[in-house]
């Protein structure tokens, strides 16, 4: 196989790199042209020039990006070189409606779709670096667009989960004030105020 990665974001940067440990990555795509040549710098791999051009040269291609319509946007390109046979993996969080749509779209060049969403980001605790101090990971504004998903699917479905609105209500306090492109901690470090204030 000749896998090929879209979006070198926190999450897609860190999988290309394992592709190109384990010795099979074929090469990377990234709209902001400033990540394809960080990230080359520490791994000699290629750069294509196009979406499309990556779907030319690779049967696996890994979609890293943030929103719907950006999956969407990607899919347009990869079906004008996408070959038969081709599996797709897109690891963004996307509504169910939108994997359908490339799913369907991908059948008509007898291509194939795997939905598989993945979270978790840079895990602080993991490297033991939490001492009050969050590296950036998942994005506060990313999981606001991933709750309103789930509130949306809910609802479809005649359902109201009050912890998936409390959190919406939550984040959007927090977008407002300038925290979207935040860690998740943020919330935390919220509350934490909260608390302090109250003690005083």
């Amino acid at each position: 196989m000749k896998p090929g990665v879209i979006g070198l974001g926190a999450m897609g940067s860190g999988m290309a790199a394992n592709l190109h440990r384990a010795g099979v990555l074929s090469c990377v795509y990234n709209r902001s042209v400033q990540r394809s040549e960080t990230f080359v710098k520490t791994y000699a791999v290629d750069v294509a020039q196009s979406i499309d051009s990556l779907a030319v040269v690779c049967d696996v291609i890994i979609i890293c990006v943030s929103r719907d319509q950006d999956v969407l946007e990607v899919m347009a390109q990869i079906e004008a070189g996408i070959k038969p046979g081709t599996v797709v993996v897109d690891t963004s969080t996307v509504s169910h409606m939108t994997a359908k749509q490339v799913s369907k779209q991908l059948a008509i060049h007898h291509a194939h779709f795997l939905d598989a969403p993945v979270s978790g980001g840079v895990e602080g605790a993991r490297n033991g670096t939490l001492a009050g101090e969050f590296a950036p990971g998942f994005k506060l504004g990313l999981h606001h667009k991933d709750l309103e998903i789930c509130q949306a699917m809910v609802a479809g479905h005649g359902v109201k989960l009050p912890m998936i609105e409390m959190s919406l209500i939550l984040y959007q306090s927090l977008i407002d004030k300038g925290f979207a492109d935040e860690d998740i901690s943020a919330l935390f470090r919220h509350k934490q105020n909260m608390f302090l204030k109250s003690r005083h």
